[in-house]
């Protein structure tokens, strides 16, 4: 038997559910909407309406499947929607979106590190790539992607690097009979002036480092390169007696050195400084890579001053701009 009823509480949630699908939404916004007021009842029994909290507390610690083609892919978007009226899913964003678990580390890296005996870990610019932050099981933030019907991020994009910057290092740090020794690199600063990489901005004409009074302030490098501090800092704490982790602090000494990216000469093209893109803007510069030879060189001085000293069991290597 099929009640004619209204339904709109349930309507409502799937007008504003994220995992529809758009071409089976009734965002859509057919002629017809009268089947959507509509209800199965059995003759002999009584089936009562999708409990989301009901099916969370049957399904607790458990996994649910759906196997088959697009019509089984209906009925789990279906689920999925009903289920956002009570609990988001954790891992809801799109497969082009990259699911960055704040606090676990990369399982793949953690195989690895045993066969390492010398680790250089430096991140921190591609961290900006378009991402979903999980955090214990539950989205927190976002990069470049974010419902806009969602409740609003509880971590930014620069409090997560921190979040995942000390798991890493803490899982390193922490790892069971790992005796390499681990090289943390600090954030390289850029050095972009009248815009980002892909709105203008440029490092044109600098000819020499920096002076003191020419130095540009880069509230981001600043605020990456604390959270970086903050991360080592604590899983130093944490280290095991056979665990070797070194800070290569390079951020500061390179913030004098604006004359040292290849700006508009990456380009292969003849005439790559004047050349448009179709949209009329002139290419975009390269002012967060190294020209080689040249400043990044000095990194690998470091590196080698580092292994030297701690296969020697001498003071550990000051920050580079007490060197340079």
């Amino acid at each position: 038997m099929v009640l004619r009823f209204c339904w709109s509480v349930v309507h409502e949630q799937h007008m504003s559910c994220h995992n529809t699908d758009a071409k089976l939404s009734r965002k859509q916004e057919g002629p017809d909407k009268d089947y959507e007021n509509y209800r199965w009842k059995p003759t002999h029994c009584d089936l009562p309406r999708f409990d989301p909290k009901k099916f969370f507390e049957l399904m607790r610690g458990m996994t649910l499947a759906f196997i088959g083609d697009s019509v089984g892919r209906n009925q789990m978007k279906s689920m999925l929607c009903t289920l956002c009226q009570t609990s988001e899913p954790f891992d809801f964003a799109s497969g082009d979106v990259v699911k960055l678990h704040l606090d676990a580390p990369d399982e793949d890296f953690m195989d690895f590190l045993p066969t390492f005996d010398v680790v250089v870990l430096s991140f921190g610019h591609w961290f900006a790539k378009q991402s979903v932050y999980i955090y214990k099981n539950e989205i927190v933030g976002g990069q470049l992607w974010w419902p806009d019907n969602c409740r609003p991020k509880k971590v930014g994009s620069v409090a997560a690097f921190g979040i995942s910057m000390e798991t890493i290092l803490t899982a390193i740090a922490t790892y069971p009979n790992y005796t390499g020794l681990v090289i943390v690199c600090s954030y390289s600063p850029d050095h972009y002036e009248g815009g980002a990489w892909n709105t203008g901005g440029s490092c044109m004409g600098k000819l020499k480092p920096a002076l003191d009074a020419e130095l540009a302030e880069n509230s981001n490098t600043d605020k990456m390169h604390e959270q970086q501090m903050t991360g080592f800092n604590n899983a130093v704490k944490k280290l095991s007696r056979k665990s070797r982790l070194k800070l290569m602090d390079i951020t500061k000494a390179f913030q004098y050195w604006h004359d040292g990216h290849p700006g508009p000469y990456r380009n292969p093209e003849p005439n790559k400084k004047t050349k448009r893109r179709s949209n009329g803007e002139p290419p975009p510069q390269d002012c967060l890579h190294w020209c080689m030879p040249g400043p990044v060189d000095t990194w690998n001085q470091l590196v080698l001053e580092i292994i030297r000293r701690d296969s020697e069991g001498t003071e550990s290597l000051p920050a580079a701009e007490t060197c340079l």
